[in-house]
């Protein structure tokens, strides 16, 4: 019975072998393929396996077969739909340098992204992973929330929630006494190597954001509906990130900044092609763009330098003025 059983599964078993042991630049003998079927208790000839191998390019795998030394080896070739090796390498990249995946999670999930290519592909992966100083997020609590809060959301359901903040003694406690925050949840966002909820507060009648990792008993509420619909279409949450700087809040607003040329890229990759560029003279332009009023901000644009200049509305250069003549006085 358990021959049979095997002869049932030869077709899988043999894709198996294939993938993890042939690529472009490695393959297998037709001897090896059958030792390693024997392995599962699966006797096979070659005729059979042939016939196999029909059944493989049939669903979309092929394999090709290359002669070196006397002997035939057959190289599976993956359909257009499987990841290559450049695209598996950016990411394991991707999970290198996420701050919100912790080290036992970066190398859980580089080790299941090596199971989707060869041993000796996976071999090179390994190798792109480096020691680093990078800050990795200490627990892994961060995906069980965002797999919370999408559920929220595909039910059109209200979520409450503590949210955490860290102390001097570098240890995370609730923030405000362990109430409770309840608010509807409506996207979720990627922002400087952190995930963000963006949400609806009722109370407050605004939208707010908040980091994933720093929430914690995130309950959906059954018998409440999401609010604030209305304030989601006002906005386009497309580029909502890129008028908060470091998702800090502060109120909305348009300035009008004073660039040098050379600025011209810096604020294409913040804002989007879809700002205005108008000519103010040879070496400087000017522009247009939506913000949230924050220190933040103005920290950006005084670590622009005297390449950029905040000019207008009046309001919004006199606190510009303030902040820097309040740094200024820190210095004193």
């Amino acid at each position: 019975m358990a021959k049979q059983n095997g002869q049932k599964l030869k077709l899988i078993h043999l894709l198996n072998i294939l993938k993890e042991s042939t690529d472009k630049d490695h393959g297998i003998t037709m001897s090896e393929i059958i030792s390693k079927l024997e392995k599962f208790d699966i006797p096979a000839e070659r005729k059979s396996i042939y016939a196999d191998i029909d059944r493989l390019i049939d669903i979309g795998y092929g394999t090709e077969k290359i002669k070196r030394d006397k002997n035939v080896f057959y190289h599976l070739t993956r359909p257009p739909q499987d990841l290559t090796l450049p695209e598996l390498k950016i990411l394991v990249d991707a999970v290198l340098a996420s701050r919100f995946v912790s080290e036992n999670k970066s190398r859980e999930l580089i080790n299941k992204l090596g199971k989707l290519t060869s041993r000796y592909q996976a071999k090179q992966l390994q190798r792109q992973v480096y020691h680093s100083d990078r800050v990795k997020t200490i627990n892994d609590s961060g995906f069980k929330n965002i797999d919370k809060i999408y559920e929220a959301i595909n039910r059109d359901r209200m979520i409450s929630f503590t949210y955490l903040q860290w102390t001097i003694k570098k240890e995370l406690e609730p923030r405000r006494s362990n109430k409770l925050y309840k608010l509807s949840p409506w996207t979720i966002a990627w922002v400087n190597d952190n995930y963000y909820l963006i949400a609806f507060d009722s109370a407050a009648q605004k939208i707010k954001h908040f980091r994933i990792d720093k929430m914690q008993n995130i309950t959906i509420l059954d018998l409440s509906c999401r609010e604030g619909s209305d304030h989601f279409t006002q906005h386009d949450m497309s580029n909502y990130s890129e008028r908060h700087f470091g998702m800090f809040g502060g109120r909305e607003c348009h300035v009008k900044l004073e660039c040098h040329n050379s600025l011209v890229g810096v604020l294409l990759d913040r804002f989007g092609k879809d700002i205005p560029i108008m000519k103010k003279d040879s070496e400087h332009f000017e522009t247009t763009v939506k913000i949230f009023m924050s220190n933040q901000f103005i920290g950006w644009i005084v670590g622009l330098g005297d390449g950029i200049k905040v000019v207008g509305p009046d309001e919004i250069v006199a606190e510009m003025k303030q902040a820097v003549e309040h740094l200024r006085q820190t210095y004193l």
